[in-house]
């Protein structure tokens, strides 16, 4: 933890010099609105992440235990960003009686095990009055993200991403939006490219996340991760995790481009960094492209029976097939109630109209599809092969 808290000091520090230096200020002008997102907004950001890392070095203290939870047989959901990893993970997370996962509230407001106690005392507190606290929390969590609501819907309650637990340690890729000048910032896109010092420090700050979140969680239920960028994690995961299982879904490289670039728009809108729109697309090609690749190779030292990749292209027509055979392929028993979810899930898929509009002849996407259609290609035609083995 010591070792996570003085990394993180260093590069959110580095972050902030590199936006005021020549080609921070070239990338993304110091606007007033920009300059108003660095001199107050991000130390008050700052300030609430010094608060997680009181919380989670109490933890050390009142809750040491959680060191010694082993977490079994892990499912991490993963692969190409925008290829349906959301849709899956909320339709696994409908069974709670079998699988446990962070909520936004989690993910954001408690990484660690003492905020998450005193959040529940609070919470109880809120509702004998009425839950007055709840309203204005989800008030404020829904004007926040009232532009992401079409892309990616947030509620406090949600199932979400847990690289978002990645805040405080700064390992978070979404950070790219608000610092896309950040060199660091970008690595976590090439995660397996990064000193070995660092990647441990945030492998082992992530496991550290992942035991407390399990150590509130209810006997006998199995971790749900849902991490759209661990592409490049995939190999070290496996190490950390060697028991673990990996549904890993991809997408048409132009389509996942646009979709892509498209849902960062919001994100530099609020940072103020919309300037760098031409810059960061660049850059994303880039990280997109290495994660089709490491999609590619980093399945090579996993078990067979170990990760399911599954095509969004073939989702939304084909679901339930889909999820129950990538289910049965990885060895997880399917509840009646899970069962029910992925039927929901179908018929929803089958009749709901995607809200996310994006245009896929954006010159950029266009290229970059030709370019990486190739890996692409591969990738589906391993997947048919493991699928034809006895």
């Amino acid at each position: 933890m010591r070792s996570a808290l003085l990394l993180s000091i260093r590069l959110h520090w580095q972050w902030l010099i590199k936006a005021f230096s020549k080609d921070g200020r070239k990338i993304a002008p110091l606007t007033p609105y920009r300059l108003i997102v660095l001199l107050l907004f991000f130390p008050l950001y700052l300030l609430f992440q010094a608060w997680n890392w009181l919380c989670l070095f109490a933890d050390e203290i009142f809750f040491p235990g959680y060191r010694q939870i082993e977490i079994q047989e892990p499912l991490f959901i993963a692969g190409i960003p925008r290829s349906g990893t959301t849709f899956i993970h909320r339709t696994l997370a409908g069974d709670p009686e079998h699988f446990t996962t962070f909520t936004t509230w989690q993910a954001l407001f408690a990484p660690s095990i003492c905020q998450r106690r005193l959040i529940k005392l609070l919470s109880r507190i809120d509702n004998t009055c009425g839950r007055p606290l709840h309203r204005i929390l989800g008030h404020i969590t829904c004007r926040l993200t009232g532009d992401m609501e079409h892309i990616h819907a947030v509620g406090l309650h949600a199932p979400e991403e847990d690289y978002l637990t990645l805040l405080p340690a700064a390992g978070c890729f979404i950070m790219i939006t608000a610092f896309p000048a950040g060199d660091s910032v970008w690595s976590l896109g090439r995660f397996d490219e990064m000193p070995c010092r660092r990647r441990q420090i945030l492998l082992d700050f992530y496991k550290a996340c992942l035991q407390k979140h399990m150590h509130e969680a209810a006997p006998g239920t199995r971790l749900l991760s849902k991490n759209a960028a661990f592409a490049s994690w995939l190999s070290d995961l496996h190490t950390v995790f060697p028991d673990a299982r990996y549904l890993l879904c991809i997408r048409h490289p132009q389509s996942a481009l646009s979709s892509q670039l498209s849902s960062l728009r919001p994100g530099l809108n609020f940072f103020g960094t919309a300037a760098a729109a031409g810059a960061v697309s660049v850059a994303m090609q880039g990280i997109l492209a290495e994660a089709y690749r490491k999609v590619l190779d980093g399945t090579g030292n996993i078990p067979v029976n170990h990760f399911s990749i599954i095509d969004q292209g073939q989702l939304r027509n084909n679901t339930r097939t889909l999820l129950h055979d990538s289910l049965h392929q990885l060895h997880i028993p399917i509840s009646n109630r899970l069962r029910n979810c992925i039927e929901e899930a179908a018929r929803a898929s089958g009749t709901r109209a995607c809200s996310h509009r994006h245009s896929l002849e954006q010159p950029e996407a266009k290229e970059y599809g030709s370019s990486v259609r190739d890996i692409y290609e591969k990738i589906k035609h391993r997947q048919l092969l493991e699928c034809q083995k006895p």
